[in-house]
């Protein structure tokens, strides 16, 4: 993907939480040497998608478009689109307040600073891809039509 040139890597992002002081450098040919340990992790493979369009498309539910970019690895070789899809809906979830309180419990007198640095990255995301990504992810989505 070319963004990875720009990004850091960012599309071996599973592999920087395997092994977070590994330079970004190295983390395509990490993945190439790991792909059994992937495999028997069931980890997600896409291609030709950048985090922004897998965050637009999942924010849409679009399930069907991501599994037409799902690399199958082990178990989902033999499977169909549309079980990919089911599949791949079945990682998303929309959390009640109370599976929130769950989560993340704390006292009533202790303020959640963490949980405010974690909802402030939530909100620019979702700022960065409505306000300067979305435009241009529409333009190319309506020049593929």
């Amino acid at each position: 993907m070319k963004s990875n040139r720009f990004c850091f890597n960012d599309g071996y992002h599973t592999a920087h939480h395997l092994n977070p002081r590994r330079h970004w450098r190295e983390q395509p040919v990490h993945f190439l040497k790991s792909k059994a340990a992937y495999r028997d992790g069931r980890a997600l493979v896409f291609h030709g998608i950048d985090y922004n369009m897998l965050t637009f498309r999942v924010l849409r539910k679009d399930y069907m478009y991501l599994a037409k970019r799902l690399i199958p690895i082990g178990s989902q070789i033999d499977m169909s689109l549309e079980e990919i899809a089911a599949m791949l809906k079945t990682k998303t979830k929309k959390f009640s307040e109370e599976d929130i309180r769950k989560k993340f419990p704390k006292s009533e007198d202790t303020f959640d600073f963490a949980m405010l640095g974690q909802a402030q990255w939530v909100l620019q995301r979702a700022v960065s891809v409505l306000t300067g990504l979305l435009p241009n992810s529409i333009s190319r989505i309506e020049k593929t039509k």
